[in-house]
């Protein structure tokens, strides 16, 4: 039976087997229970009251901390705000070097805005949750988006809780749930057919400058046709190109720790442009100039190619749609991503399976069928993308002759495929051979 006890101090039952057991809850709900050794009432109560402090307490380490601090034994130890960021160092904290920046950023930017408005907070762990809610609240009202916000906020948790153990800070002031922000997500836009070609057209004016002009139109095509991500693109390798099998095989950057590949198909406008690279079949990478350019500053390569492609779809790339969004420049719908949206929407609207398409973007299907379809309703398919259907069912990588017609094939006027099609579906195989002979001599 159960002995009631002053609430919040738990119970002492009486187990069948006679000995008494104490019953209590911690702070975070969780039902815990410790024999007494005795099966005498009296002593089971005095036994109890040594457990009582364990009420409150998730763990025996917590419990002597709060005796400890009970007991004035254990205080927080000062953390003057220039110590911090080695300090936090000195946990050997796990994340990249870019998040650490990040990091050390949110830090900065935090401890400057303190010192301003509350002077009085001379040390880190004197931050409560007042000075907490206030910085938040201007962080808010600067403008920027919930996800930056989130960020920033998260990090200055992130910072706090490995300081806590160290510095003996009592809970964690940035971790409320209440002041986090609901993150408004928003998909890139794919291009539709005329504005794909306005945007491969761009790279054929001769007065514009364009970066690398050859290569960029590349990295271009790589997107817009194979669906790579920009870094796949740039950072392309030759091992992973078959002109002959005509597909390309990467291991997408994103998914590299998950050993996820990628293996597409090389449509004709992208196999015309990488066979006329001056490094065509050699090893390395595949645009040199791109390549090396990206290593040292990603922008000078995304930042030409968002130009073009929102000069192609005729705005800014901004949504105007929602006059109440949070950050002071809303994000771009149109951005170097587009062309991987792209390429997607084309390649369902060609008739692509979706098992297909997530192997040809290295995705799963639940995130390509999410995220990266976007077949809107009277889009035309863009030209090109035709050939995908026929590209998978064909079997060029166990065929080398096969290949070889299929790369023929490619390389010929369409007007000239109707032509020996017609010839073969008439039975006429002489005649079709023939007019292959002739239409390849005139091409050259």
């Amino acid at each position: 039976m159960a002995r009631k006890r002053s609430h919040g101090t738990g119970s002492i039952i009486k187990a069948s087997s006679g000995m008494y057991q104490f019953f209590w809850t911690d702070a975070n709900g969780k039902r815990h229970k410790k024999s007494l050794r005795t099966k005498d009432r009296a002593t089971a109560l005095e036994r109890a009251k040594e457990h009582e402090a364990a009420t409150n307490a998730v763990d025996r380490e917590e419990v002597l901390m709060q005796a400890a601090r009970a007991r004035q034994i254990i205080r927080s130890r000062e953390l003057p705000m220039a110590d911090v960021w080695p300090a936090f160092e000195g946990t050997n904290p796990s994340a990249s070097a870019g998040t650490l920046r990040n990091y050390e950023r949110a830090l900065r930017d935090c401890v400057a805005w303190l010192a301003e408005h509350r002077p009085s907070i001379v040390s880190f762990t004197q931050i409560d949750e007042e000075a907490a809610n206030a910085y938040l609240a201007e962080l808010w009202r600067s403008g920027i988006s919930a996800n930056t916000y989130n960020y920033r906020r998260n990090a200055l948790g992130c910072i706090t809780k490995a300081l806590s153990g160290p510095y003996h800070i009592e809970g964690n002031p940035w971790t409320r749930p209440d002041s986090r922000k609901a993150e408004a997500k928003q998909n890139r836009l794919a291009l539709t057919s005329e504005q794909t070609t306005a945007f491969l057209a761009l790279f054929d004016e001769p007065e514009r400058h364009v970066i690398h002009r050859d290569e960029l139109r590349v990295v271009a095509l790589l997107c817009l046709y194979a669906g790579m991500r920009l870094k796949d693109a740039c950072l392309l390798q030759w091992h992973s190109v078959d002109l002959t099998a005509g597909r390309i095989v990467y291991t997408p950057a994103k998914t590299a720790q998950k050993g996820k590949s990628a293996a597409v198909p090389i449509l004709p406008p992208l196999r015309s442009a990488l066979a006329d690279l001056p490094s065509s079949g050699t090893s390395g990478d595949v645009l040199p100039a791109v390549a090396d350019n990206y290593r040292r500053n990603p922008d000078g390569i995304q930042k030409p190619l968002v130009t073009l492609v929102h000069e192609a779809t005729g705005t800014d790339g901004r949504d105007r749609a929602n006059g109440a969004v949070q950050r002071k420049v809303a994000r771009s719908v149109y951005g170097a991503h587009s062309l991987r949206h792209t390429f997607a929407t084309m390649a369902a609207m060609a008739g692509v399976k979706a098992a297909y398409l997530a192997l040809m973007l290295g995705d799963n299907i639940t995130t390509v069928q999410r995220y990266y379809v976007h077949v809107g309703f009277g889009m035309a398919l863009a030209r090109g993308f035709e050939s995908i259907p026929k590209m998978i069912g064909a079997k060029s990588a166990e065929n080398p002759a096969r290949a070889k017609l299929h790369q023929l094939a490619d390389e010929l006027p369409i007007a000239a495929i109707q032509r020996i099609l017609a010839a073969l579906q008439a039975g006429n195989d002489a005649t079709a051979i023939s007019d292959a002979r002739t239409i390849s001599l005139e091409a050259k």
